[in-house]
């Protein structure tokens, strides 16, 4: 699956199926009832990101949460935060104190969830 932003607030999406060959000589198996399940599921997937971006907007919102699966995400969110606030950045630095005080404080909060999750997994 690709995403390619195409706006502010808009995105495409490609997707691709690949199977091997001996899932393709498989009696019963159809390619086509794969495609079309998946593109129900995305369908739902599209109608619930629709909403959590239209709540996005709300003036209620200040920030949300990463579940602890979604670690990956977090830790590009760092590295940007460390692009940005490096000297390097070609626009010049974030100022340090919106960004070091944001940022440890939530660091902080993800780590604490992170180690609360993996404890109640074990």
């Amino acid at each position: 699956m690709t995403l390619t932003p195409t706006g502010p607030e808009t995105t495409r999406l490609t997707a691709a199926w690949f199977f091997a060959q001996a899932t393709l000589d498989q009696p019963g198996f159809s390619a086509a009832d794969v495609a079309s399940f998946v593109l129900i599921v995305m369908g739902q997937d599209f109608a619930v990101a629709e909403i959590n971006q239209r709540g996005l907007k709300s003036p209620k919102f200040t920030r949300g949460r990463l579940m602890p699966q979604e670690s990956g995400i977090h830790n590009f969110h760092k590295w940007v935060m460390r692009q940005v606030t490096s000297a390097a950045c070609p626009v010049g630095p974030m100022p340090r104190k919106l960004s070091s005080n944001w940022n440890d404080r939530a660091e902080k909060r993800r780590d604490r969830d992170m180690q609360l999750a993996y404890q109640a997994n074990q």
